[in-house]
């Protein structure tokens, strides 16, 4: 909002859709919308719709829905590649991420 953008990296289960309105309020803005493919490949450097979730670039945000880490021991994403995968201990990825946690899942 106000003309300020701030790029987000937002995390949940695959299962799920991302409700934009509420992350935008998250993050203490007024809209949100996804990257085009140009600015998630400057920002990540890693093949568009295989971004792990992790944040490599200052001046992106790590936000997390807390669902994924209530329902599943282990998250499973892509290694920045559509044909490599990694599944790591949601414990050992809270840890080492540090994400912003916030509920921003359509909750219908």
């Amino acid at each position: 909002g106000n003309g300020v953008n701030q790029h987000v990296l937002a995390i949940l289960a695959a299962d799920r859709q991302a409700d934009l309105a509420s992350l935008a309020r998250h993050i203490g803005g007024s809209k949100a919308s996804l990257a085009s493919p140009a600015a998630v490949d400057a920002l990540t450097a890693c093949v568009f719709g295989a971004i792990p979730p992790f944040r490599f670039h200052p001046a992106v945000r790590l936000v997390a829905d807390p669902l994924l880490f209530e329902r599943f021991p282990q998250i499973a994403f892509n290694a920045g590649r559509l044909d490599r995968s990694i599944i790591l201990d949601t414990e050992d990825y809270l840890h080492i991420a540090r994400p912003e946690i916030a509920t921003f899942r359509r909750l219908s």
